[in-house]
């Protein structure tokens, strides 16, 4: 799969609901859960939570490390990347945490702490390329390898909040007079979704991945496509759906659009509408329905 298509627009409609489906298996509340990320030398995919994906180029061995290209270093487990061609610096933004990487030198700055690294990133056929485990260790992440076969493990940790907690961060952004609505909202802004994080990619057989960023929280997801003009789905509508994926906090996750679900959508603008549930694991609790406007069919 080629990343192809960023989100135009993400507007929210104000749901607040007790929903109890779980199909993905989330955590209870207070508990804790992990993100699980696999890159093998050699293999230009890579395995996020058990979703394939693919990058541009394959991981490397250099100087003893495992490097996989700049991009996919960063996105991986949620984190974002800025590249400074005038300082020839990379920024890799994860959360709270935030690290620069000069590609030049051998050091990683993370926050007040300078860590040292026994090799540099490096530049091939375009593409910068870096160390996969001192990423890793300067954002908080826990990586292993398997030599037998030839395999980076990374393991994020995640510690659900309690229910006080999600619902405060979540009302922050509501109206209360709509609280209760069933009915899509243009013009609200979800704390739960990242705004810019959505992404759309042909998969196979005529189906489409969805990946989707969550700034604040994890969450299970449900999804419906409709031309854009049409009437929005409501909350009932939404959680009648089959369709679910689970996006954990700080990170993308991923989930599939099949032929079923594809039944409205149109040739030119069509609009995803998803609804995140059981937010950090709290049975019940819902946030937003949040619409990502994109153009079918997309292109290679």
């Amino acid at each position: 799969m080629k990343r192809l298509l960023k989100s135009k627009r993400i507007t929210a409609g104000i749901l607040f609901a007790a929903i109890t489906a779980n199909m993905l298996g989330t955590t209870a509340y207070g508990a804790t859960s992990s993100n699980e990320v696999y890159f093998k030398v050699g293999e230009s995919s890579y395995v996020v939570n058990g979703v394939e994906k693919e990058m541009d180029s394959a991981a490397i061995i250099h100087n003893s490390r495992t490097m996989v290209p700049m991009r996919y270093a960063a996105e991986a487990f949620g984190a974002k990347v800025n590249w400074s061609q005038e300082t020839r610096t990379a920024t890799i933004i994860h959360g709270e945490k935030e690290i620069r990487l000069p590609i030049d030198g051998n050091v990683i700055y993370a926050g007040d702490k300078v860590i040292e690294m026994d090799t540099k990133a490096v530049v091939i056929e375009g593409r910068t390329m870096l160390p996969l485990a001192y990423i890793a260790q300067s954002l908080g992440l826990e990586s292993s390898w398997n030599g037998e076969t030839r395999t980076v493990r990374i393991v994020e940790e995640i510690v659900n909040r309690n229910q006080e907690k999600v619902e405060e961060d979540i009302e922050d952004g509501i109206d209360e007079n709509v609280l209760e609505d069933n009915l899509y909202i243009e013009g609200s802004v979800s704390k739960v979704f990242d705004i810019n994080a959505v992404i759309l990619e042909n998969f196979k057989d005529g189906t489409i991945s969805v990946s989707v960023g969550m700034s604040n929280a994890s969450a299970n997801i449900k999804s419906i496509v409709r031309p854009k003009g049409d009437k929005p789905p409501t909350k009932d509508e939404l959680m009648a759906t089959l369709n679910t994926g689970m996006v954990n906090k700080g990170r993308y996750g991923g989930y599939l659009l099949f032929a079923e679900d594809l039944t409205e959508v149109v040739k030119g603008e069509n609009i995803l509408y998803m609804l995140s549930y059981d937010i950090d694991g709290v049975e019940g609790a819902s946030d937003l329905i949040v619409s990502h406007e994109f153009e079918y069919p997309i292109k290679d």
